[in-house]
């Protein structure tokens, strides 16, 4: 499976689910362990509208929306959704750590707030 195929599709997905709404202050693809990039990665998702809103209801819309844009081997390749306030300090210092001009900033070793993660893909939707 092409891996960068599968980022773009998300990238679309949330910028067509988000569209409306505003934008999106963070969307990051985070794998916890490099040595393993066959694993499934977190999509961590923030944005001052979701702030208020239930969080399960947020990873459900999110889910459908995937779902409308990814083939099923290409969906199994998340193993979960995370909403974070946008106050959130993993939010703060990750946007303040990087400066994401492009659609895509993959970055090793990504430490924020307290977090690890070997390899992310932060995305600019």
């Amino acid at each position: 499976m092409d891996k960068k195929t599968v980022v773009d599709k998300i990238v679309e997905a949330i910028k067509e689910w988000a569209g409306p709404r505003g934008p999106v202050s963070m969307a990051m693809l985070a794998y916890p362990d490099a040595s393993s990039l066959d694993d499934k990665f977190t999509l961590l998702i923030s944005a001052p509208w979701l702030d208020d809103q239930n969080p399960r209801q947020v990873i459900q819309e999110i889910i459908e929306k995937l779902k409308s844009h990814l083939e099923p081997d290409e969906f199994r390749e998340i193993a979960r959704v995370t909403p974070i306030k946008s106050t959130d300090r993993f939010v703060q210092e990750t946007n303040s750590k990087y400066d994401v001009t492009q659609e895509k900033l993959e970055i090793s070793n990504f430490s924020a707030s307290g977090m690890h993660f070997d390899l992310a893909t932060i995305l600019r939707p």
